[in-house]
Order: structure tokens, then C-alpha cells, then sequence
């Protein structure tokens, strides 16, 4: 998990005093996701678990931990927050058309 931070991180070499870097954290989930994806995602846990914005190591870790104990309730919620695109907390045929097509364009999914 270090290893994943310090790539998505920027400052020191020393994890105490490197802090989260927002738009290499966004851009890693874009690539991985695609745009309108990774920027949903973001959005979420922005707006659940706080700013992601020069954190340091243990607080993305807590940020991580909260996401995983989350619980089925929590997963349901990000995934209709990522997906529900036309109508919020809601996922209709169009949205799932439109990411599908967002995923077919890219290498992998």
C-alpha cells in the first residue's frame, strides 16, 4: 500500500512528510476507469470521506479502511454513485450502454 502511495504522492522520500497528490490520484483512476468513471469516484469519496488533497499515508489508509469496512450499504452506494449517470442513485439501461461503451474503448477494464 506504501508503494501505491508513493506513486500516486508527491513530496519526500520519507512516507511521514509525503502527501496525496489529487490529480495523480484522479489521472490513475481515469486510466483505469475512463473519465467520467474515475471522476465520479473521486467525487464520492470527496464528498464522504473529506478532501483528497495533500493527506498524508495514514489518512489515505483510514479513507481505504472506511471503503472496505463499508459494508454491502456502502458498496451499493459507490456503485450508484459512480454509475448513475443520467439520474443520481439511480442506474437506468442508458447509463449502463454509456459505460460499456466508455470500457469498450479502452484496452481493459
Amino acid at each position: 500500500m506504501q508503494q501505491f502511495f508513493f506513486k500516486i504522492s508527491d513530496g519526500e522520500s520519507n512516507v511521514k512528510f509525503r502527501r496525496l497528490n489529487r490529480p495523480l490520484f484522479k489521472s490513475f483512476l481515469q486510466q483505469r476507469y475512463s473519465d467520467l468513471v474515475g471522476e465520479r469516484i473521486m467525487l464520492f469519496i470527496e464528498s464522504c470521506y473529506g478532501s483528497l488533497y495533500k493527506i498524508d499515508f495514514y489518512s489515505f489508509l483510514q479513507i481505504i479502511t472506511d471503503i472496505i469496512n463499508a459494508g454491502p450499504e456502502g458498496y451499493q452506494k459507490l456503485v450508484f454513485a459512480c454509475f448513475g449517470l443520467s439520474n443520481p442513485g439511480l442506474i437506468c439501461e442508458h447509463d449502463v450502454f454509456t459505460i460499456l461503451e466508455e470500457f469498450k474503448q479502452q484496452s481493459s477494464f
